[in-house]
């Protein structure tokens, strides 16, 4: 178990983060459970989450989502990025964090997400058209829903509760 200073200086770095860049939604509770490695989550969010780790190539040596340790490729800001996304001390930090984000979209508490939305329009946010010929949303959102057996017309709610 890590000593009280590490979970304090984790929680700090983590209030830093969210300080510099709004976007990520965490509040006091979650940067704790985030500190303490301890989020509570459903099978079904882990299911989404391993989902979302593969279409972002968490498990692709040498990827951006492996270096940062970062299975959501979330960007939270700060100042340890790599390409904008946020790098974490451990791989554990990183899923906690994913976990978070989508327990705030199961919630109802996320500004981005919701669960009427499909799994396709989830994609046109989280992974969004880079340039004229890449359809990075749509290829993300059909590696999301493969690896969960579904179609990209599927709502998250769906698939998260």
């Amino acid at each position: 178990m890590p000593g009280l200073w590490w979970v304090l200086g984790v929680m700090v770095a983590l209030l830093m983060i969210v300080r510099f860049r709004g976007e990520f939604e965490l509040d006091a509770a979650a940067l704790a459970g985030l500190a303490s490695g301890v989020v509570v989550t459903s099978p079904r969010v882990r299911a989404f989450a391993q989902a979302i780790a593969q279409a972002e190539g968490f498990s692709v040596v040498g990827s951006v989502a492996s270096r940062a340790r970062n299975p959501g490729n979330l960007k939270l800001g700060g100042p340890h990025t790599i390409n904008g996304v946020t790098v974490f001390e451990s791989d554990a930090l990183g899923w906690s964090a994913l976990y978070r984000q989508l327990g705030l979209i199961v919630d109802g508490r996320s500004a981005h997400y919701r669960v009427s939305m499909t799994i396709a329009q989830m994609g046109a946010t989280w992974a969004p058209t880079g340039g004229a010929d890449l359809n990075i949303a749509g290829a993300w959102a059909r590696n999301v829903a493969a690896a969960l057996r579904v179609p990209v017309t599927t709502r998250l709610g769906d698939v998260l509760t």
